[in-house]
């Protein structure tokens, strides 16, 4: 038998064969769900097909992937922590529960453990791996980071993006939402300002209401900037939203 590779290269190639960038996940959880309730399925069973179906039609974004690799590279070290040879790949998958079991009794937070898990059940493609484990919940108050005051706080001036702050929080956009806004994207329809979401998550589009008591201001950036065509783009440092807008 050849040369297979590391434990991470054969990891990282089962991910990169379910690369389905600029698929659109929105539109498979349609066409399972259709097609689950022509089966006459209800319920959690309707869930559960839709599920499976996002789940084996790969992974949908370049940041997920970037995020999956990190965590079967972290896995693929821990196996080596552990002893276990390139040759005896096979053995790892067993291992999973341990590895998850062993991030809990570190008091690593829900969502690192979920989405590691995530991770692992898409690398070996089982999406029923690991399910003797049972995750801690997630808990809000246990989410801190973005959340309090840091002391680069400090650092910024909030009033020289007053405009997008208003605008983030007037419509409650996510950031790469507001980074593909035109103007043509915000309109007004019966006395009440729409902001249209070309691509949002799962690849769905959307009407978002802004805010009543921001309309007012949404309106007076609109008119100060003279906007034929607006362009917002974000850019992250350090938390620090900048938005620009061309006339």
């Amino acid at each position: 038998m050849g040369r297979q590779g590391s434990i991470f290269y054969r990891l990282l190639n089962s991910l990169k064969e379910q690369q389905s960038f600029g698929k659109s996940k929105y539109a498979v959880k349609k066409k399972a769900r259709e097609e689950a309730i022509k089966n006459g399925l209800h319920g959690q069973d309707i869930f559960n097909s839709m599920n499976d179906a996002v789940f084996n039609a790969g992974i949908f974004s370049v940041q997920t992937y970037a995020t999956y690799r990190n965590e079967v590279k972290r896995f693929a070290d821990w196996c080596k922590s552990k002893g276990v040879k390139n040759k005896d790949f096979d053995k790892t998958k067993d291992m999973v529960s341990d590895y998850l079991s062993e991030k809990i009794s570190l008091g690593q937070s829900a969502w690192s453990i979920k989405v590691a898990r995530a991770a692992l059940r898409k690398a070996y493609k089982d999406n029923n791996l690991a399910n003797d484990i049972k995750i801690p919940e997630r808990r809000l108050k246990d989410i801190t980071r973005s959340r309090l005051e840091r002391p680069d706080d400090k650092k910024i001036n909030l009033d020289n993006y007053k405009d997008l702050v208003d605008f983030c929080k007037s419509s409650g956009l996510k950031r790469r939402e507001v980074s593909a806004i035109t103007a043509n994207d915000i309109y007004k329809k019966d006395d009440r300002l729409y902001v249209h979401v070309k691509n949002g998550k799962g690849g769905k589009t959307r009407e978002v209401p802004v805010l009543k008591k921001y309309q007012p201001k949404i309106e007076s950036i609109l008119k100060k900037l003279k906007i034929e065509e607006m362009k917002g783009y974000l850019q992250g440092f350090q938390n620090i939203l900048i938005y620009t807008a061309e006339t």
